[in-house]
């Protein structure tokens, strides 16, 4: 099957691969901003991973399966996007502990038993995901 085009940003293409995963790869158009883009979710990724086993998270992340060494490409998993009732809530509790979240219906997914994760999380540092170290959350939630 040939991969199917999702998604178009202004740094990355999205992919169905048709396999439950998706692939992101940068946009030619604009250079290698979506390489950029791909490290930076990769490192936030990881990090979050480590953390998350010691901490709960204050929002879950779209899980990354497997990735260009040097940021080509990421292959994600890929999650529903169907609307569901409490998305709208889901977004602005985003946006109330994390600002320059980029939190929009086509950056959230929901997983098989509900839980709705981030989609598209470059350029946010991990310490935003988790309340001991988020600034917003004590004064927000």
């Amino acid at each position: 099957m040939k991969p199917k085009l999702i998604g178009l940003g202004t740094k990355r293409k999205v992919y169905d691969m048709g396999d439950g995963t998706v692939i992101k790869v940068q946009n030619n158009d604009f250079g290698f901003s979506g390489v950029y883009s791909n490290i930076q979710e990769i490192s936030l990724f990881n990090e979050f991973a480590k953390r998350k086993t010691i901490e709960r998270p204050l929002f879950n992340l779209g899980e990354i399966i497997d990735h260009h060494p040097s940021g080509y490409w990421l292959r994600m998993k890929k999650y529903s996007q169907e609307r569901i009732e409490l998305m709208d809530d889901y977004l602005s509790q985003v946006l109330d502990v994390i600002p320059m979240m980029d939190a929009n219906a086509a950056n959230i997914g929901v997983t098989e038993d509900s839980h709705m994760v981030l989609l598209d999380y470059e350029g946010i540092d991990c310490n935003w995901f988790f309340k001991s170290t988020n600034p917003y959350f004590a004064a927000v939630l």
